[in-house]
C-alpha cells in the first residue's frame, strides 16, 4: 500500500467534488423551474376564446432525421414518398418542416461519409413527384449529415444548395410567417452546421459563428409582433456551440423549439421534451429513419398542441383544448383561455371516415364530440368542474374501417405544474460542450495523477496478494512497464509537455 494513501485519498476526493459541482453548473435541469401557476402572457384573458367554430386554428408537420441512403434501407425512401402522397393529403398541413439530415452520406461500410448526388436526387424526386410542393410549404434546414464534407455553401459539394427547397432559394436561416384570422405565427429556421462540415464524426456538434448569431438576432427581432413563434432546426440546442450569450438567449421568446439529430438514443428516450429557463418548450423528434416518426402540431387559439406518431399509425388523435398539461407555456400561451372556453376541441385524422369520438374526463364519460368542421371535432364543457389540480381527458376515435385508437392526456385549467422527465431534461438541458470538456479534464487529471504517482511513488505501490494469481502477473507486467517509462526521463518529460500542450497550448 502507499504510504501516502491519506494524502491521495484526500486530494482525489476534492477533485471529484471540484468535478461535480461544476456538473452542477453545466446542468441547468438542475436548477429551479420556473413557476408556471402564472399567467404571464398579455393576452391570456382576451378573446378570442375557444368554441365550437373552426376558427384561430392551424396545423404543421415535423419530420427529421429522414437519411436518404443509397446502400441502407430500401424501404425508408418508398414509405418517405407514401407519407408525401398519402398521409400528408390526409393531415393536409399549413407547413412541413423537414429538421434536418435529409440524406444519409454514409459509405457503405457506415465508416467514411461524403456527399452522393443520386441521395439528393431521390430526395428532391420524392418531394417533386408527389406534388407536395403545389399545395403545402415544405421548409427544409441541414442536418450534419447533410453536411459532411461540404468545404463551404456554394461548393459543388453542398447538393443542400441544388436539391432541397429552401437551399435552392439560398435560405438557411430565414423566417416564415403564417397569417391565419388576422394573427401572424412565425417559424424560424436555424442552420448550426459547421462551416467548413467535416468527414463523421466530427460534426456531431453544431456550431455557431458571431455572424450566424447576428443573422439570428436580427430574425428574432422580426417576430417581436407575432403572436407566436416557433424556432426549428437540426441539433438540439444542448449541442450547438456558440459565442456569448448563446442560441437560448435570442429564443427566449419562442414558445418551442422543435429539433431533431438524437433520434430516440437507440429507443433509451422515445420522448425527449423539456421546458428551457425561458419557459419555451424544446422538443426534439423521433427519427424517420428507423422509426418511421413525423409530428403534427397545431396551434389553437394561441395555445400550442403536438402529438409524435408513426406512419399508418391512424387515426391521429391531437388534443388542442384543453391542452397537455405537462407542455402548458403560460409566459408565452394566453393559457387563461382554456378556463374561458365552451368547447372541448380535437383534431382528428383518419384515412376513412371517422364513425364516433368518445370523450370521458376523470374516467366519466362526458360524451360523443360532433364535427365541426373537418378534421375538427368539439364538444361542450364546464371548465369550473376542474379549476384546480390535474386531470385526465380521454378519447377514443372509430372509424369506418374498423381502426379504433385511445389516448389519455393530463390537463390543468390553473396551470398546475407537472415535471419533464430528469433523462430528457440532462440530455436537452445540458451544455454538451462543456460537459465534454470536464469529462476531459477528469481523464486528464486521471492520466497525469498516475504517470506522477508511477515516478515519484512507485516504490510504495504493493500489489494485493489476495487477488487471483492471473491478475497479480497482469498487473506486475504493465506496472513494471509504467514505472519504466515514468522514470526514463528522455520519454517522460517530452510526454508531459505534450500533455500539457494539448489541454493549454492551443488556447
Amino acid at each position: 500500500m502507499m504510504a501516502t494513501r491519506p494524502r491521495l485519498i484526500f486530494i482525489a476526493l476534492i477533485v471529484c467534488a471540484i468535478l461535480f459541482w461544476t456538473l452542477l453548473g453545466i446542468f441547468d435541469f438542475i436548477k429551479v423551474e420556473i413557476d408556471r401557476n402564472i399567467d404571464g402572457h398579455v393576452r391570456s384573458n382576451s378573446p378570442p376564446f375557444p368554441d365550437d367554430r373552426f376558427h384561430h386554428l392551424f396545423w404543421v408537420v415535423q419530420i427529421s432525421d429522414i437519411h436518404v441512403s443509397r446502400f441502407h434501407d430500401p424501404k425508408r425512401v418508398p414509405d418517405f414518398t407514401r407519407l408525401l402522397e398519402e398521409d400528408l393529403k390526409v393531415i393536409d398541413p399549413h407547413l412541413v418542416l423537414a429538421t434536418g439530415d435529409l440524406t444519409d452520406a454514409k459509405s457503405l461500410d457506415g465508416i467514411g461519409s461524403t456527399q452522393y448526388k443520386d441521395e439528393w436526387q431521390q430526395y428532391r424526386d420524392a418531394l417533386q413527384k408527389s406534388g407536395v410542393l403545389k399545395w403545402t410549404k415544405w421548409l427544409d434546414v441541414r442536418g450534419n449529415h447533410d453536411a459532411f464534407n461540404v468545404a463551404e455553401l456554394k461548393s459543388d459539394s453542398n447538393m443542400f444548395r441544388t436539391h432541397s427547397v429552401k437551399g435552392r432559394e439560398e435560405q438557411y436561416n430565414y423566417i416564415e410567417n403564417v397569417h391565419i384570422d388576422g394573427s401572424t405565427y412565425s417559424f424560424v429556421a436555424m442552420d448550426a452546421c459547421p462551416k467548413p462540415g467535416p468527414k463523421r464524426p466530427f460534426n456531431f456538434f453544431g456550431v455557431l459563428s458571431n455572424e450566424s448569431l447576428t443573422e439570428l438576432e436580427e430574425l428574432s427581432r422580426q417576430t417581436k409582433n407575432s403572436n407566436m413563434t416557433i424556432w426549428f432546426g437540426h441539433y438540439p440546442t444542448s449541442v450547438i456551440v456558440s459565442p456569448y450569450p448563446g442560441v437560448r438567449h435570442f429564443m427566449r421568446g419562442a414558445t418551442a423549439y422543435l429539433c431533431g439529430h438524437l433520434h430516440t438514443l437507440a429507443g433509451l428516450v422515445p420522448n425527449m421534451y423539456t421546458m428551457q429557463k425561458s419557459g419555451g418548450l424544446e422538443l426534439e423528434l423521433g427519427d424517420w429513419k428507423d422509426n418511421r416518426k413525423f409530428r403534427v402540431l397545431a396551434i389553437d387559439h394561441d395555445l400550442m398542441s403536438f402529438t409524435d406518431v408513426s406512419l399508418d399509425d391512424w387515426p391521429i388523435i391531437l388534443v388542442t383544448n384543453p391542452k397537455h398539461a405537462l407542455f402548458t407555456t403560460p409566459l408565452h400561451e394566453p393559457t387563461g383561455r382554456i378556463r374561458q372556453s365552451s368547447h372541448i376541441r380535437i383534431l382528428v385524422f383518419s384515412n376513412s371516415d371517422v364513425e364516433s369520438v368518445t370523450v370521458s374526463l376523470d374516467g366519466k364519460y362526458h360524451g360523443l364530440a360532433v364535427s365541426s368542421w373537418k378534421p375538427l371535432y368539439v364538444l361542450p364543457w364546464q371548465p369550473s368542474d376542474f379549476s384546480t389540480g390535474v386531470h385526465e381527458i380521454e378519447v377514443t376515435v372509430k372509424d369506418i374501417l374498423g381502426n379504433e385508437k385511445t389516448i389519455k392526456q393530463p390537463f390543468s385549467v390553473d396551470n398546475t405544474k407537472l415535471s419533464f422527465d430528469v433523462l430528457p431534461r440532462m440530455i436537452l438541458m445540458a451544455n454538451m460542450a462543456s460537459v465534454m470538456q470536464v469529462l476531459f479534464g477528469a481523464v486528464y487529471i486521471v492520466y497525469m495523477s498516475v504517470m506522477l504517482t508511477l515516478r515519484f511513488y512507485w516504490r510504495h505501490i504493493a500489489i494485493s496478494a489476495s487477488l487471483p494469481s492471473c491478475l497479480v502477473n497482469c498487473l506486475k507486467v504493465w506496472s513494471t512497464r509504467l514505472c519504466m517509462l515514468a522514470n526514463t526521463d528522455k520519454i517522460f518529460y517530452p510526454l508531459m509537455i505534450f500533455n500539457i500542450y494539448i489541454a493549454v497550448g492551443s488556447n
